[in-house]
């Protein structure tokens, strides 16, 4: 649906730029995961470690839960808005 909306095209010119980009931005969206992964494990061992308060993070999970949920249709409709006031 954004797709159309936003009229998204590949042209035939670009097709193998496009290809070449696309898996460079996997190949980072990857390595990023890994290190995300790399440090939420250690996070993890760190705190047993420590022994932290476990009430303090079910709070701060909720948050971030609510944010990271919330975010996606504000970012949508800032695309739409932005789309709808340029047209």
């Amino acid at each position: 649906m954004t797709v159309e909306v936003f009229g998204l095209k590949v042209f035939r010119e670009n097709i193998t730029e496009t290809f070449y980009l696309s898996i460079l931005g996997i190949l980072a969206l990857m390595f990023g995961a890994l290190i995300i992964n790399i440090m939420f494990n250690l996070t993890r061992i760190a705190q047993k470690h420590n022994n932290d308060n476990e009430l303090l993070k079910n709070k701060k999970s909720k948050v971030v839960i609510i944010i990271i949920i919330v975010s996606f249709p504000f970012i949508l409709g800032l695309l739409f808005g932005g789309d709808y006031l340029t047209s």
